[in-house]
């Protein structure tokens, strides 16, 4: 009976351990790596993200590089909003 209890509590715990949040695609991470690293998330707040990412499509799009669609461009800014710092 103690170890199916021990054995529960460790499957509950290690289960909430996982990241549901949003992910990004290899393509959306392609588009942010054309230029530089992924950035970290918390480089920035939540409410700075959006001029942050507005801002690297207008980059990509004077250097002719790949630009997200508006569905990347929304998962890309999801992404980085739920894991912003401050």
């Amino acid at each position: 009976m103690k170890k199916a209890l021990i054995a529960t509590l460790l499957f509950l715990f290690l289960a909430g351990c996982g990241d549901s949040g949003p992910t990004l695609t290899n393509r959306e991470k392609f588009i942010c790596t054309q230029c530089h690293k992924l950035p970290f998330p918390g480089l920035h707040s939540a409410a700075e993200w959006p001029g942050v990412v507005e801002r690297m499509v207008g980059k990509m799009q004077a250097d002719n590089k790949m630009i997200p669609d508006a569905q990347e461009r929304a998962e890309i800014l999801k992404f980085y909003q739920t894991r912003a710092g401050r």
